[in-house]
């Protein structure tokens, strides 16, 4: 990894950090997000409100794509430390298209 990735990795980094916190944010009392864009995973923990052990959940394969004016997120594989999760992970989220935020869409794009 070289010093542009590591910028990038982190530039990207806080973005999907504050849309996570946005849309889990209520549910969480910590979490921390890594990116690898050289791997393009990403790794994701997390401490749920009410539980005492953490979450961990990995993403590989990611993309952003831009298509008609719109920006998704996309993945090949991912995995959680929860076996009910990854199998719900697995049946409902693997290789879907998710819509980035118009707020969060210029960050990712000036890092790609």
């Amino acid at each position: 990894m070289n010093i542009f990735s590591d910028i990038k990795d982190k530039a990207l980094s806080v973005a999907l950090k504050a849309f996570l916190t946005a849309v889990i944010g209520k549910y969480v009392h910590s979490h921390d997000l890594t990116i690898d864009s050289d791997r393009r995973s990403i790794y994701i923990m997390l401490f749920l409100k009410g539980e005492s052990t953490k979450l961990e959940i990995e993403i590989g394969g990611y993309d952003f794509i831009q298509e008609n004016g719109k920006t998704y997120f996309t993945f090949n594989s991912i995995s959680a430390s929860r076996d009910w999760l990854d199998s719900m992970a697995q049946d409902h989220f693997l290789r879907r298209r998710f819509e980035v935020p118009e707020k969060y869409v210029s960050v990712i794009t000036k890092v790609l």
